[in-house]
């Protein structure tokens, strides 16, 4: 089944991560054309359409978007992976060390970027047309019982 993504103009930001370089790959496999955005001009994946950007200077945004419509078609995909943030850590995960992974999710089986780049890719798909508003875990089922269990124990202590 076609999932809709054939032609349609894609813009992953943070190509140099390997969640956004693993995206970018799998999109163009879809059919999509690509243009990557990072702050590293090195970190231009080879065959794609590449932009120096800093998604946190608006007006360099602005500017790179304009581009890609103004050379290719309108965006139908953006996907965000410069520097994704942790949640737990509060901040990047780009920043957070080896060793407090295996000390704070002691899992059997960590996720690959590829596993995070199909999600991605299924939600810019017309397959997830009518997926909305969901917080959707790539973790093999294993870090929500592990925060379940940590969030209760600290009810528990708090009582």
């Amino acid at each position: 089944m076609d999932p809709g993504i054939i032609g349609k103009v894609a813009i992953v930001t943070g190509v140099a991560s390997s969640i956004g370089a693993a995206t970018v790959r799998l999109l163009r496999e879809e059919g999509a054309m690509v243009e990557v955005w990072d702050l590293n001009p090195q970190s231009g994946i080879p065959g794609f359409l590449h932009q120096k950007v800093d998604v946190k200077n608006l007006d360099t945004v602005a500017a790179a978007w304009h581009k890609v419509e103004e050379t290719l078609e309108p965006v139908g995909i953006l996907v965000h992976a410069a520097a994704i943030g942790s949640g737990h850590f509060g901040f990047p995960y780009t920043h957070v060390p080896v060793s407090a992974w295996q000390k704070e999710f002691p899992l059997s089986r960590w996720h690959k970027s590829e596993d995070i780049a199909s999600m991605i890719v299924f939600l810019s798909s017309v397959r997830a047309s009518e997926v909305a508003r969901q917080t959707i875990s790539i973790d093999g089922g294993c870090v929500k019982p592990w925060q379940a269990a940590r969030t209760s124990r600290r009810s528990q202590t708090a009582a």
